[in-house]
This record gives C-alpha cells, sequence and structure tokens, in this order.
C-alpha cells in the first residue's frame, strides 16, 4: 500500500488527448466518470531516457543501500537532487547522482530512526520522515541537515497512504480492525503543528490467500485523497471530512482465472496448521481488477495492470484530475523478472525499484515523454 507524492520541478507535461471521452453524470451529488477499458487507450507515454540510477555495490560498502532495508523510499527535491531512504538513513544526492550526505543512524534520538516507512515533501520542500517502531513524525527543512522538529504520533506512523497534503496537512495511517472481507486501515489527519485534524474511515485495506494479495491504495491530492480498492474497476475521490465526492471507473470486468492458470498457480503464502506449512487457501476464481494505484502530484491517477507474482513489469494506465483517461505507459524491463516495482509518479518521471545481479538495490528515475 505504499504511495509516495514527489514533486518534480514546474514544467508540466504535454498530455495527450486521443483517449476517449468518458461518461460524466451525476448521482445524489457524487460525480460518475466512466471510462472505457484500460486496454483500449493509447500509448500516451514512454519511461525513456533514464534520468539517474542509485544503488549498486561501492567500494566502500557504508555507500550502498541497505539490503535488509526492505522497500526504499525516495523522493526528489523541487530544485534538484533526491532522497533515499533505507531503514534508518536519509541519503541525500545531487541532481547528478552523487551522494551529498547521509543524515540518521539507527536509535531512538532525535534524527535517529528504527523502521523509516514514507517520505513526502510538504510546502517549500520541508520533508516529512515516518517512523513506525518510534512512533514518530520529523519533519526537516530545506537544508535537511536535521529534523527541526519531531512530533511524537499515537499511532504507528505510517506514511504509507501517502501522507503529504496541502497547507502542510498530513496523514498516517492505522489498523482499523478485521471484518469478513478482511482487514481495514483508517486515515489519521493531522495539522503541521502535530494536532488533530481528524479520523477517516475505516476503509477495506487488505485480503488474501495463499495465491493473490489484495490490497487497497491511498493517494493524497490536494485537499482530497484518491482511494483505490482492486476489488472492483473503480477509484473514489473523497474530501478531508471524509465526504465522497467522485467515482471514477473503467469498463474492465473482472478477469476469470482460467484452468491452465490454476494449474500452474503456486502459494506464494503459506499457512501454519499443527506447526507445519500448509496451503491452507482456495485458488482464486477470478484475478483482481488491478494491481497498484498511484497518484502523482498533478493530481493524475496511474493504474497497474494486475501481475502475478515474479513476472514482468505491467502496464500502467494513466486518468487525468477530472477522472478522464488519458492513456498508458509500459515500464521498463531490467534486472530479473520480479525484482521491478513502480515506486512513484511524478509530474515528468517515473520512479522504478529494482534489484541487481548481486542482489543490491537500486533506485532509478525515467523521464515521462510524452507520445507526439
Amino acid at each position: 500500500m505504499r504511495l509516495l507524492l514527489v514533486v518534480l520541478g514546474s514544467a508540466a507535461a504535454t498530455i495527450p488527448l486521443a483517449a476517449q471521452a468518458p461518461r460524466i453524470r451525476d448521482s445524489s451529488g457524487v460525480q460518475i466518470v466512466e471510462n472505457a477499458a484500460r486496454a483500449k487507450a493509447p500509448i500516451a507515454f514512454t519511461a525513456a531516457p533514464l534520468l539517474v540510477d542509485l544503488g549498486g555495490v561501492h567500494d566502500n560498502p557504508d555507500d550502498d543501500f541497505l539490503s535488509n532495508s526492505g522497500d526504499l523510499q525516495g523522493t526528489r527535491l523541487r530544485g534538484g537532487g533526491y532522497i533515499v531512504a533505507d531503514g534508518q538513513r536519509l541519503r541525500f544526492f545531487d541532481a547528478r547522482g552523487k551522494q551529498t550526505r547521509t543524515v540518521g543512524r539507527k536509535g531512538e534520538g532525535p534524527g535517529e530512526y528504527q523502521m523509516i516507512t514514507g517520505v513526502c515533501l510538504g510546502a517549500g520542500d520541508s520533508l516529512f520522515v515516518g517512523d513506525a517502531r518510534n512512533a514518530r513524525i520529523s519533519v526537516y527543512d530545506k537544508a535537511g541537515t536535521a529534523p527541526a522538529r519531531s512530533i511524537p504520533m499515537r499511532d504507528a506512523a505510517f506514511l504509507t497512504w501517502d501522507g503529504c497534503f496541502a497547507d502542510g496537512v498530513f496523514g498516517t495511517s492505522a489498523i482499523g480492525g478485521r471484518t469478513p472481507d478482511g482487514l481495514t486501515r483508517v486515515l489519521n489527519l493531522y495539522r503541521p503543528d502535530g494536532s488533530v485534524l481528524g479520523r477517516i474511515g475505516p476503509f477495506w485495506s487488505f485480503a488474501g490467500n495463499s495465491y493473490v494479495q489484495l490490497s487497497a491504495s491511498v493517494g493524497a491530492r490536494g485537499r482530497q485523497f484518491v482511494y483505490g480498492d482492486p476489488r472492483r474497476s473503480e477509484w473514489r475521490v473523497f474530501g478531508l471530512d471524509g465526504t465522497l465526492v467522485q467515482i471514477v471507473r473503467t469498463a474492465d470486468p473482472l478477469r476469470d482465472v482460467t484452468s491452465a492458470e490454476t494449474s500452474k498457480m503456486k502459494p506464494i503464502v503459506m499457512a501454519m496448521v499443527d506447526g507445519k506449512a500448509q496451503d491452507a487457501s482456495p485458488k482464486p476464481a477470478t484475478w483482481p481488477a488491478y494491481g497498484q494505484m498511484m497518484v502523482d502530484e498533478t493530481g493524475r491517477v496511474w493504474i497497474e495492470d494486475f501481475r502475478q507474482a515474479n513476472a514482468s513489469p505491467t502496464p500502467w494506465t494513466a486518468f487525468d484530475a477530472s477522472g478522464r483517461m488519458i492513456g498508458r505507459v509500459e515500464i521498463p524491463v531490467i534486472g530479473k523478472p520480479g525484482s521491478v516495482r513502480v515506486k512513484a509518479f511524478h509530474r515528468d518521471a517515473v520512479q522504478i525499484q529494482w534489484r541487481d545481479e548481486d542482489g543490491a538495490a537500486h533506485l532509478r528515475w525515467y523521464a515521462l515523454t510524452p507520445v507526439k
């Protein structure tokens, strides 16, 4: 469910206009936008050229991203340069990818981290850093040499639901509970000083079995947030007071799992039964409507075609802030199948995490070039 709101520069990309116009109607004050199927959208962007590749194996092991850090968290400053969080450190790079400094270390004191779970840019290039285990948000100013302030959280300080909104508001997510349909989460909203603005939810968040793991996605967009539930071909837009304002749909039916696909399915998660790992789940009858959903700083929504575990990257489809389908982009295939993950879309770039043949982690930024 990890999403990062990242801001790249001021020049807006030219938006192709070849996609089919949607049908728009109103239902009890909620705008309904109905698009054609994503597969019918034209290729609107190419992910090229490569802008920068951060990571890999270095002569000094301290310059490598921590191999056990799991998800890397990356962002790009508005004036150029990059920041990557790899567990307990913030790594700063210039616009050409040269590391300029490292901030943070493992610990519980100021400027120390146990598990960085998200970073996002606020107003004026302020940087919000969520540390789940220390249960706090650290806020850095533009210089980024030390936290300007630290905000304790009652929950685990997960900034994984795209935490930075307009006017300095930020949000964290927390477990809401368990239902027959799976786990739920709530969105906790805070003012820049850390005082509570509101609590929204619970929303359905996760369900899975041995073969398919389903996760909701949430992205910040100004004074709204976008919520994607891959169990259906739609996503919803809410105000920060929890009011539903828009539903965007595509004409993509849930695809049945074929008998050939069923026979090839292998469990990706095993349950423990009487101390032994066993496959305790039935194989799914349908595939999810899509994989991840992301929101860039222009308000565009990006939807990933669902891909099976360890598969090569699948195309993504972009929708403008009004909900109109723009077109698709194919993600570069690099490294081993399954090692590539899209981490964020930006105004004019896409951020990708991958591992090389040495097992070293990388973050790459490719330009999003509109197709003429």
